[in-house]
């Protein structure tokens, strides 16, 4: 359990079983987009556990891109030893400078780019029918990975429309099979365009979602210089191997591979227009009406990885595809490669086999686990009812699947709608002792989040207990509350509610 599967996987667990946690908060709101996902994956989960789904979740996945990224290859004429290289430097950062990702825990986004690659080598080879039904399920996965997908490759057609366009037969079935694909992404779109939430407070949930929650992701002016400079680098890297692809073109007869890779050159040019609409917009977008839309997401990840793939495939053809090179000298080239990634991966031996022994001690400090913990939510699943609800420390993103009960609210786990992103706020506020405004933003807040809730006072903690009708207040054995103790261990200690 790393990444987000905290949140979608608790969030399918609890959709496949409502009775698992009835009275918390934020798993009783309306999934939206995480709908599709939870079908497939809330009943692995209810029956499997979580390391079971997340295991064979990722398996899964992960075959999914991989067998994507080898017929992407195959469309650009990479040799596997490069087309591994490219895919290798990927990996090592997935993303130009939004951090986004496609490849990590078991989620609806990672499904979804899945998808998205293998519509684009289908964009590639002029199937637009298949295409069309894998952005459609792209989209029920995640609607702004498959959506932010579907523009680009509208645009991509659009560029060149006169060799591009298909029939208008295939136009329309094309069409329906995109909305049979995406039936599931339908609900949540039209959800958030009649989301308008009233508030009497002076912020709007858009500015406490892009700018005190997901800086890193949605506001420009957060990101540090040198990641500045590395989109920079990718940007310039991108075109300079293009440029040495398209000054090395055939000159009669443009090849298929040519046409593939001056193809995916301009969908990753296509996919950074949101991106740089996003950058114009961003200086006067103070509430983040736009920006709360992840304008930067498709196209951060898109330019990291086709960056590298066609950088492996201008070095390809400068150093493999000459006429004046030998076979031995060819083969050579390829053995270096090899050699490269061989250690590489061999670097990675003893960290793989660590990470494989810590599964036998699940959860563990890979899940940032301590064994207090684990003894303090055994006890609180053997001695406390279903219905119970514990405030707990907002940092804690493991406490809802660990325990089993009902929480009041967790930093990670944000809302997408107005009217619940406002609540989320103010639960924040309260457990927090009602530090208004932010201090920090981002990941630094939930480590102040984590600071404050350690300084409430016996009387700010029975506020918020009786606010919420909560039973219980977990917090460590340095605050030291006037409350009747449940149960203690040398870490952690859980409070009583007061009995009148």
């Amino acid at each position: 359990m790393a990444f987000n599967e905290p949140n979608y996987l608790v969030v399918a667990k609890q959709y496949a079983n409502p009775a698992w946690i009835p009275k918390d908060w934020y798993l009783s709101l309306p999934i939206g987009h995480q709908t599709f996902f939870a079908i497939i994956f809330g009943r692995l989960v209810e029956t499997w556990g979580f390391l079971a789904t997340s295991l064979i979740g990722r398996f899964l996945c992960y075959s999914l891109i991989a067998s994507a990224i080898v017929r992407l290859g195959r469309r650009l004429g990479l040799a596997l030893p490069l087309l591994l290289m490219a895919v290798t430097l990927f990996l090592i950062r997935q993303f130009a400078i939004a951090g986004e990702w496609m490849i990590g825990g078991v989620e609806g986004k990672v499904c979804a780019y899945g998808l998205v690659l293998w519509s684009i080598e289908r964009m590639l080879s002029k199937s637009y029918r298949s295409m069309a039904f894998l952005l459609g399920l792209a989209t029920s996965f995640h609607v702004l990975v498959g959506g932010y997908a579907t523009l680009t490759v509208l645009g991509w057609i659009i560029l060149r429309w006169r060799t591009r366009l298909p029939n208008t037969g295939a136009i329309i079935v094309s069409i329906l099979l995109y909305l049979t694909g995406s039936l599931f992404a339908i609900e949540p779109i039209l959800r958030k365009i009649s989301s308008h939430a009233v508030s009497t407070s002076a912020i709007a949930p858009s500015y406490i979602y892009v700018f005190l929650r997901n800086p890193h992701h949605l506001n420009p002016f957060s990101w540090h210089v040198w990641p500045r400079l590395y989109l920079c680098l990718l940007i310039m890297t991108l075109l300079g191997s293009f440029f040495i692809l398209w000054r090395k073109r055939p000159v009669e007869d443009l090849s298929g591979f040519y046409k593939s890779r001056s193809g995916l050159f301009e969908f990753t040019l296509i996919s950074l227009v949101p991106f740089a609409l996003g950058l114009a917009i961003a200086p006067f977008d103070r509430q983040g009406h736009f920006l709360q839309f992840y304008p930067f997401r498709f196209g951060d990840v898109m330019l990291a990885l086709n960056t590298y793939l066609l950088t492996a495939c201008a070095v390809q053809h400068l150093l493999i595809e000459r006429p004046y090179l030998t076979d031995r000298a060819r083969k050579k080239l390829l053995m270096i490669s090899v050699l490269i990634l061989s250690i590489i991966y061999l670097s990675q031996a003893y960290s793989f086999a660590r990470d494989l022994s810590a599964l036998m001690r699940f959860p563990g400090q890979q899940q940032r686990v301590d064994p207090d913990q684990k003894e303090l939510f055994d006890w609180v699943k053997r001695n406390t009812s279903k219905d119970v609800t514990i405030v707990s420390p907002p940092a804690w993103v493991h406490f809802s699947w660990m325990s089993e009960r009902a929480t009041i609210v967790q930093f990670k786990l944000n809302p997408t709608d107005d009217a619940a992103i406002l609540e989320w706020y103010q639960r924040l506020q309260d457990v927090t002792g009602n530090n208004s405004p932010w201090r920090d933003a981002g990941f630094p807040a939930a480590a102040r989040f984590a600071h404050d809730y350690l300084r409430l006072t016996t009387v700010q903690v029975e506020r918020v207990m009786a606010k919420y009708g909560a039973d219980y207040f977990l917090t460590t054995v340095e605050q030291d509350l006037e409350l009747p103790i449940a149960y203690r261990n040398k870490s952690y200690v859980l409070y009583r509610q007061r009995r009148s």
